[in-house]
């Protein structure tokens, strides 16, 4: 069986098994000012929507961040419907049990297709909907597919004042506007582009991923072997959920709420104990607004509290400072807080953060740090290039390492890079051989290392051919 037709297959369970969403219009009067006469009674409507909210939530207005949720605005295909692209977000969210953290809302074009005239609707809806309920407003996410999958970074570059990042399957898109420091100011982008795809389709994701390069974004960019134009791959699906919740609005202040849970970790940071609770506080509030806390707490006296700490990095996007300081915690004298530096440093090198892939790197490949932390590493490093070995080689340095990692003294570290690599092309390489017997093989990984180096850009031919 095809993977189009697993794909078709898997949309078709996930429309039976959804509940109905609530569909409805957003029409002037709901956000009309009350002592408008004339829009404050007005039934015209400005856009269509469909809307899954979480059973159990706060009533409008609840400022206690553990009672908001966060908010994914979804964008359908050409010719879709508001319910389309929500239906199907609603499942992924399901299968990562998210789905009472989150409000599922899907809009509907104005057009068959999303265009620049649809932009102030769903700024309204947007607005409409977190008046309306308990939404914390760094924690506002968009998500497309096809003409939606352009609207979504599209919408999201063009308002980084209120979306916190966006999640693109099977389009690309060609106005990016340029920023100063946009790692630090603009919302990142999660794109995915099924090999399967037409060219047109392709064409325009490869652009857009170029152009996010050129202007120094922050942008992780698949092709995925035997995906055609769909968006239900849960592999992807699940990473992609995962990486958006971890992250926050970068330059949105923390409310005041958010200030009062960090407020007394930040105060008892050198002492604290390894009680969960204020640990999961810094995450909750989360991002960059976080991280000056959760550096503290990373150099606290108490080992239990400090394995903790670095525990906690794994949970959310804190920023370059508390990942820096995370990896000097491989020197830390405690052996349970090296190894969970190791491990929440793993899925941000999948997440292409600089300082965790460079970290993985240098522990893996320097044989003076302890085997089981070398083995970690690796393991990390496999992880960080999965989505990587049968489509865009888009870190050239960490399939370095890999190779490198081939030609290691341990068996075990050598099996873990031969495993994350073994896809790309044909080998006469085992990582039983002895070392005079792996030379040759790995001569041809070190010609396809030099080719990927000096080819990085998916229009330049790093794409792998289809076997």
């Amino acid at each position: 069986m095809t993977l189009r037709s697993l794909a078709l297959i898997g949309l078709l369970s996930a429309a039976a098994l959804a509940p109905a969403m609530e569909e409805g219009d957003l029409r002037e009067k709901d956000i009309a000012d009350p002592k408008d006469p004339v829009a404050s009674v007005s039934l015209k409507v400005i856009i269509h929507y469909a809307i899954e909210v979480p059973k159990a939530i706060a009533p409008a207005g609840t400022t206690q961040p553990d009672q908001q949720v966060g908010l994914f605005v979804c964008f359908h295909g050409r010719g879709g419907n508001a319910r389309g692209e929500a239906d199907a977000f609603l499942g992924m969210l399901k299968r990562e049990k998210l789905e009472g953290q989150y409000i599922v809302l899907g809009a509907k074009s104005l057009a068959d297709g999303w265009e620049a005239v649809d932009m102030p609707p769903v700024s309204q809806l947007i607005t409409w909907a977190k008046k309306t309920f308990p939404i914390n407003p760094r924690r506002v996410y968009c998500f497309g597919m096809s003409s939606g999958g352009g609207f979504c970074g599209d919408y999201t570059l063009a308002h980084p004042e209120t979306i916190a990042a966006g999640i693109m399957y099977g389009s690309g898109l060609w106005k990016l506007p340029a920023a100063k420091d946009p790692v630090h100011t603009m919302p990142d982008i999660y794109m995915n582009m099924g090999l399967d795809d037409d060219e047109a389709h392709k064409a325009s994701a490869r652009g857009g991923y170029q152009k996010f390069k050129d202007l120094g974004y922050h942008v992780i960019y698949h092709e995925i072997e035997g995906l055609p134009h769909t968006e239900h791959h849960p592999p992807t699906n699940s990473d992609a959920i995962q990486w958006a919740v971890r992250l926050r609005h970068k330059t949105m202040m923390p409310s005041p709420e958010e200030v009062a849970l960090l407020r007394p970790v930040n105060k008892d940071a050198r002492t604290i104990a390894a009680d969960a609770k204020p640990f999961a506080d810094v995450a909750l509030v989360g991002g960059f607004a976080a991280g000056e806390v959760m550096t503290r707490l990373l150099d606290t006296k108490d080992p239990a509290a400090r394995t903790l700490a670095a525990s906690t990095c794994s949970l959310s996007q804190f920023g370059e400072g508390t990942f820096t300081l995370l990896a000097r915690k491989l020197k830390d004298p405690t052996p349970e807080v090296r190894s969970a530096a190791i491990a929440a440093l793993g899925p941000f090198a999948r997440w292409r953060t600089p300082i965790a892939q460079e970290t993985l790197i240098a522990v893996a490949t320097a044989k003076r740090w302890d085997l089981a932390e070398r083995q970690g590493a690796a393991a990390g490093l496999a992880d960080a290039v999965k989505f990587q070995v049968r489509g865009v080689y888009q870190d050239p340095p960490l399939f370095r390492a890999l190779v490198t990692l081939l030609d290691d003294e341990d068996a075990t570290i050598r099996t873990t890079a031969w495993t994350a690599l073994k896809s790309i092309q044909e080998s006469t390489y085992s990582p039983d051989d002895p070392k005079p017997k792996r030379e040759s093989a790995l001569a041809k990984w070190e010609e396809w290392l030099a080719l990927i180096t000096k080819k990085e850009s998916p229009e330049q031919g790093t794409t792998v051919k289809k076997r």
